[in-house]
């Protein structure tokens, strides 16, 4: 089965305003670099139009400042947990710009899958869905995240 990639850019163009973003990490070396740097540009077209772009991010751990520190300085995280070490980050949340749950590494995969950080469309379409339709989608239910891992 042949794969299909597309470009960063592409990428970074299905990724709306509002949705939550899935990346990999652990160190800088094992994240996303180029679609963050195309979110960032996407940004601050839309932020220089007066229309909102904000993201939620949720990462294996550490991702570094070609996602943290670029995204954080156009003002386009929400949202972000588990786990940041970059500086201009860190002043965003002590100023009150971006939320942040710095929950346990260990604790980020079952939060998702099961806790409140699992988006309400889900959950409300699980709610809805038949008891025999258990692990299918539910009425209605589209899911609003796109995971992405460096290339």
């Amino acid at each position: 089965m042949a794969l299909k990639f597309i470009s960063a850019a592409e990428a970074a163009s299905h990724i709306k305003h509002g949705m939550n973003i899935g990346l990999s990490g652990f160190t800088p070396a094992g994240t996303a670099k180029a679609v963050t740097a195309e979110l960032a540009k996407i940004a601050e077209a839309e932020h220089a139009k007066g229309n909102p772009f904000q993201i939620g991010i949720f990462t294996g751990a550490s991702t570094g400042d070609s996602c943290d520190g670029v995204l954080s300085r156009v003002k386009a995280i929400r949202y972000r947990a588990p786990y940041t070490t970059n500086p201009d980050f860190r002043k965003a949340v002590n100023n009150g710009e971006i939320a942040y749950n710095d929950i346990h590494l260990s604790q980020m995969a079952q939060e998702v899958r099961y806790g409140p950080k699992r988006p309400a469309h889900v959950r409300r379409a699980q709610r809805r869905a038949p008891a025999d339709a258990q692990g299918q989608e539910g009425p209605g239910c589209r899911h609003h995240a796109l995971f992405l891992r460096p290339q």
